[in-house]
């Protein structure tokens, strides 16, 4: 079975998605960590910065490993660089990556390989759409953009990573015009998804409302 959570940026999903799945036994596949390991492997390769479209024999020959129980380690050539990933240079460049359709095919078929075969629990932003529109239930999360700043803010204190809340609020508004707006995979609420507005919830409060659905 697959679940879906899709949504804006600091909305909730990954804290959700990982709750609702230790709680439902499921597999916790976060989509967002791809897009970004992938952010990260474009910097290492100053590949952001050319103007030529990447060389698509790049994508299939590399060497990037997605392992864990909960599918969380990202391994690039071998390293495991999970821990670099929650960056303020890689959330400034990120919407390169997600805006590529060609990155973005790579990064789809990467999850479906993941949940051949076993029960998950995905979030990101097409997640209901364009990867799994087969999800036997679908979520979408909506929040308040303050309390999304706060809780962005609160993200990047504990990854120790300076910023100010005014920068992170334009930061979060532009990618949510960038998901919405852009011409491959843009962010939508399909007609079957729940939809769970967040911003006063307590996170147990969402999870009852799901798993009252599930």
């Amino acid at each position: 079975m697959i679940i879906s959570i899709d949504g804006g940026a600091a909305t909730g999903k990954t804290t959700v998605a990982k709750t609702l799945s230790k709680k439902i036994n499921f597999i916790h596949l976060n989509s967002g960590l791809i897009y970004r390991a992938l952010t990260y492997i474009f910097l290492e390769n100053n590949f952001l910065n050319k103007k030529t479209h990447f060389d698509q024999v790049f994508l299939n020959n590399l060497d990037l490993k997605v392992q864990g129980d909960n599918l969380n380690m990202i391994y690039y050539n071998s390293i495991n660089i999970s821990s670099a990933l929650h960056s303020k240079s890689i959330a400034e460049n990120i919407k390169y990556i997600s805006d590529n359709v060609i990155i973005r095919k790579f990064i789809t078929q990467i999850q479906r390989n993941l949940s051949k075969n076993k029960n998950v629990v995905c979030e990101g932003r097409d997640i209901g759409s364009i990867v799994f529109p087969y999800a036997e239930l679908k979520f979408f999360l909506e929040c308040d953009i303050d309390e999304r700043v706060e809780r962005r803010y609160n993200q990047y204190l504990t990854n120790n990573i300076d910023c100010n809340k005014s920068n992170l609020k334009k930061m979060i508004l532009n990618r949510d015009k960038n998901d919405m707006t852009r011409i491959n995979s843009p962010l939508i609420k399909v007609k079957e998804s729940i939809l769970i507005n967040t911003t006063d919830l307590k996170l147990e409060d969402v999870i009852k409302i799901m798993c009252k659905n599930i």
